[in-house]
């Protein structure tokens, strides 16, 4: 065999050898030149402490050589004490394996908004930057988890909701959704001692998302939640949730017990025909206490005479949440009370038809805690109220005035058709008290649609809502808006006290309207701020 040959049965076989370990050898020079480190750990458990406050705001595989991952945003466990020697990592856990991965810790901006609103935060090192080679990880499907070391004391780790799959293939990064399974469920104890919250969203035909929080009182966390979902025929199936951490919820009662009482789940609606929430279930050890969500009956408004009665004009304070016709019903709710007593009394609503007539009609009366927390008065307790009026031939009718009846006496306050207020001049604060995001700002057949959001950001605080328009003179008229429930404002950021932060109005006849407000009413003042 001459050299030539024998030379190129080396460069051949080491050419083979190249190729088998081309994937370590792009992995090695990649840890080399990265300051990130990933480690496979053995025998790994996690541990309880679900404590990690943390948003993840870039996750994505390059496509480049060393199929780098990256993973952005920011991590703390609240704390007091100096973390200057906080560390944070990344665990990807499979059936099979588990990888760490240590960050960069840098500073990040959303620190000071943090501090603002309530968070215990010492310094501002809290983001992080996360990278390493797809390369190192065996096929399988990962489980991101977010560790966070403040100091020897104060730690946690938390699921990051988020799901690595790599083959030999591609890697793929997706957002771990849970769909749960129809689970068989024969005997409930009943109890009336629930505090929960749920909330629907329909993703699609087919899928539809129930998320909430939810805990019988004298057990605190439960082992599993359930959600109960019935068809049209009243049918009643039930179906399992994943746990997830609410601090929010632990926060707003000031019980850590409560940490892990968070619920989700996505229910097919092809097996069930239906995604309407019917009862949530919560099991301690063997016991399934079951709680029953009543579908609202109907109080229909009755009119009554009160024409002849002398109504005094008052400054009555309310605020209409709902003011809506569906199909032959109008719709009204909100609250109200008279401002000078401080007492609710006896609510009516009074409804024009096309002509002018004026009809008054009876509300069902509502509680209000909410109302009274805002206002930080027990004696508007009963502030609440409720109308269902059947309209005759379903004709045009306009919400114009809200009565209190109180010690034989009736008191009105007269609205105009579209919701007009006046706003007290004195108490208007303008300024950039208010965090606030305008979704919607449409023109559509002659009406301006206006949603979003809005709170008192160095309160954390949300209450009645108001928006501004001008007409081309520039003269500005202050609207009521309809105000909504957001789940998703308080999920972003992490505050129960958000929950009725969203708002949305309709304004017909506006042609030379713009929106130029938004004015959150907090303690019997305005807080403005201008849209330009």
């Amino acid at each position: 065999m001459n050299k030539l040959k024998i030379v190129q049965i080396i460069s051949f076989i080491v050419l083979v050898v190249l190729l088998y370990f081309s994937t370590y050898i792009i992995v090695s020079i990649y840890n080399d030149v990265s300051n990130t480190n990933i480690n496979r750990i053995e025998n790994f458990k996690l541990y309880e402490k679900d404590d990690v406050i943390y948003k993840i705001e870039n996750i994505f595989v390059s496509n480049n050589l060393f199929k780098t991952i990256t993973i952005q945003g920011y991590s703390f466990v609240e704390n007091e004490f100096d973390n200057t020697n906080k560390m944070l990592y990344a665990y990807l856990i499979s059936d099979r394996y588990c990888y760490k991965i240590a960050s960069n810790i840098t500073v990040h901006f959303q620190h000071y908004n943090l501090k603002k609103r309530g968070y215990k935060i010492y310094g501002n090192n809290i983001g992080f930057n996360i990278e390493f080679s797809g390369l190192n990880l065996n096929n399988g499907e990962y489980k991101l988890y977010i560790e966070d070391i403040e100091n020897e004391k104060k730690y946690g780790i938390t699921y990051a909701e988020y799901k690595i799959i790599v083959t030999d293939k591609n890697i793929k990064i997706l957002k771990d959704e849970f769909y749960g399974i129809n689970k068989i469920i024969d005997e409930f104890n009943t109890s009336t001692d629930f505090k929960f919250s749920h909330n629907i969203e329909k993703i699609d035909d087919v899928n539809c998302k129930i998320l909430g929080w939810a805990y019988n009182t004298k057990e605190k966390e439960p082992v599993t939640i359930y959600v109960g979902l019935s068809d049209d025929d009243g049918n009643e199936t039930y179906w399992t949730t994943e746990k997830y951490a609410r601090p929010d919820v632990a926060k707003y009662y000031k019980d850590k017990h409560l940490l892990n009482t968070g619920y989700r789940t996505i229910v097919r609606m092809d097996n069930t025909n239906s995604c309407n929430l019917s009862s949530i279930i919560v099991r301690y050890e063997n016991k399934y206490y079951k709680y029953l969500l009543n579908k609202e009956k109907k109080i229909y408004s009755k009119s009554i005479d009160i024409s002849s009665a002398s109504l005094k004009h008052s400054p009555i304070r309310f605020y209409i949440e709902k003011n809506k016709k569906e199909k032959n019903i109008f719709l009204i709710e909100g609250w109200g009370y008279l401002n000078d007593l401080n007492v609710p009394g006896k609510i009516y609503v009074g409804v024009k038809n096309k002509t002018g007539k004026e009809i008054y009609y009876t509300t069902e009366q509502k509680t209000r805690p909410d109302v009274v927390k805002h206002f930080n008065n027990a004696d508007l307790l009963n502030s609440g109220f409720k109308a269902n009026i059947e309209l005759e031939n379903n004709e045009e009718h306009t919400l114009s005035s809200i009565v209190i009846e109180y010690d034989n006496k009736y008191y009105k306050r007269s609205l105009n058709e579209q919701q007009i207020v006046e706003l007290e001049k004195e108490k208007i604060i303008e300024g950039n008290a208010l965090d606030l995001y305008v979704e919607k700002n449409e023109q559509h057949n002659n009406a301006l649609f206006i949603e979003g959001w809005a709170y008192l950001k160095d309160l954390n605080k949300s209450g009645p809502i108001y928006i501004g328009v001008k007409d081309k003179a520039g003269k500005e008229t202050y609207y009521i808006t309809e105000q909504t429930e957001r789940p998703d404002v308080v999920k972003y950021f992490n505050n129960a006290d958000l929950l009725k932060s969203g708002f949305k109005v309709n304004i017909e006849n506006n042609e030379a309207f713009k929106l130029s407000s938004v004015i959150v009413e907090y303690e019997n003042k305005y807080y403005k701020t201008n849209i330009e």
